[in-house]
């Protein structure tokens, strides 16, 4: 199941080495900095309970759930990287982000036991995104939004897409009966039998109607109220309970559980 990822959190203490650039003056010099607050950031709670994976400076981090020191995964300054929204596989053995590294932008696959990531997705247009990612149940696909620019009708595009992981295969999740066709947040539920998503453009902050359709495509069914903007929905096992984002009557976001 897909964890919830706040828009703003503060994030764990955590050590963070920055190296400074190469001067005709003087050799290269390593600094330390100490981190204790991030906005925007996205992390997930691995299967067991004892991690949280994290993004923050552009490169991922691990940390146990209690608190601590945290480890890097990745390495924004050395492979020129962007790497964001880490999601754990089911078995907690992998990681999946969004991320531009080397001028290459879309999803990428980390295993915990290597230091090297495997590019999923390619972004056809740079000004696009591939993210939210969401694994399934039983670890063989993940559902993700797709946002780009039509500029034909000058306006942005999103829907959900299905990847399959050990293939590379791609397919769009196919939706009717809704009247907003710019998805994104999708959420596995019902053992991976079914698919939650919010109905809304996913570059937009603001949230839309939280909806569900079967995980092989079909006619979708709304879960929230129409005038609710709720944002990254997550389901328990079952199903049968909720929790979202969404603004409080004065615009901060919180976690709201029905």
């Amino acid at each position: 199941m897909r964890r919830i990822r706040p828009i703003v959190l503060l994030a764990w203490m955590c050590a963070a080495p920055a190296a400074a650039q190469t001067s005709a003056r003087g050799p290269l010099e390593t600094i330390g900095i100490r981190v204790s607050e991030g906005t925007t950031l996205g992390f997930d709670l691995s299967p067991d309970g004892r991690s949280i994976v994290f993004d923050l400076l552009g490169q991922l981090w691990l940390i146990p759930a209690p608190g601590g020191a945290a480890r890097p995964l990745t390495n924004a300054v050395r492979d020129a990287a962007d790497d964001l929204d880490p999601s754990f596989s089911p078995d907690g053995r992998r990681v999946v982000f969004r991320a531009e590294r080397s001028g290459r932008t879309g999803l990428w696959l980390l295993e915990l036991d290597s230091a090297v990531p495997r590019q999923l997705t390619q972004l056809p247009d740079p000004m696009g995104f591939d993210g939210n990612a969401a694994w399934s149940p039983d670890g063989r696909l993940i559902a993700f939004a797709r946002s780009f620019p039509d500029f034909a009708n000058q306006r942005w595009r999103s829907d959900v897409q299905l990847l399959e992981v050990a293939s590379g295969t791609l397919r769009p999740l196919s939706i009717s009966g809704i009247p907003n066709p710019q998805v994104g947040d999708p959420a596995w539920v019902r053992g991976g039998n079914a698919i939650a998503f919010v109905a809304r453009n996913v570059r937009s902050p603001t949230g839309g109607r939280v909806w569900i359709v079967p995980a092989t495509g079909g006619q979708a069914s709304p879960v929230t109220r129409d005038s609710l903007p709720a944002l990254a929905p997550a389901f328990n096992g079952d199903g049968r309970r909720l929790a979202y984002f969404a603004p409080d009557s004065v615009g901060r976001m919180q976690a709201v559980r029905p």
